[in-house]
Formats: structure tokens, sequence, C-alpha cells
């Protein structure tokens, strides 16, 4: 048998709490109740976001492999020359010459 178990068995914790002052006993079991209820809204809106990061990871990997699976080096470079001509011939970085 543990500690808490001998301490509740022997009523010690309902002789505590009779020592204790109904106002400090009601602060503290609304401060205790009040920290309960922000822990499980965290911990449920953390694994809500978690959970719908998994969910959508497969899905995600397999639209991102197809990107670099159908991605054309040439394709790209032609665009890359386009914008660079756009601008009058300058880098799009650095707005120098190229």
């Amino acid at each position: 048998m543990g500690l808490y178990d001998k301490l509740e068995c022997n009523d010690i914790f309902d002789k505590v709490i009779e020592l204790i002052p109904e106002e400090e006993y009601r602060w503290l079991f609304d401060t205790l109740e009040r920290m309960k209820k922000d822990a499980l809204a965290y911990k449920n809106t953390a694994a809500a976001v978690l959970r719908g990061i998994i969910q959508d990871l497969p899905k995600n990997a397999a639209e991102a492999a197809e990107i670099m699976n159908s991605f054309d080096p040439e394709k790209y470079k032609a665009v890359a020359d386009f914008a660079i001509a756009a601008n009058g011939g300058r880098n799009l970085k650095t707005n120098q010459p190229v």
C-alpha cells in the first residue's frame, strides 16, 4: 500500500482539509480547478493541431513527391530568364545588371 492510500484510508486528508479555513479552501479549490481547465484546454488545442498535421502528412507528402517528380529544370530556367528580362535584365534579388 502506497503513502497516498495509507493517508486516504486513515482519513488524514479529511482531517487536514477540516483545518483549512473555508475561504482559503474555496480559493485553493477554485485555483486548482482553473489550472486543470487551462491545462486541459491547452492539451486539447495542441493535440488537435498535431492530430491535423499527422492526418494531413501522407497527403501532403504525396503532393510534394508529385511536384518533385514533375519538376522540369528547363521550365524553371525559362521562367527565371523571363523574370530577369521583365526586370530590365537585372538580378531579381540584387537588382544589379546580369
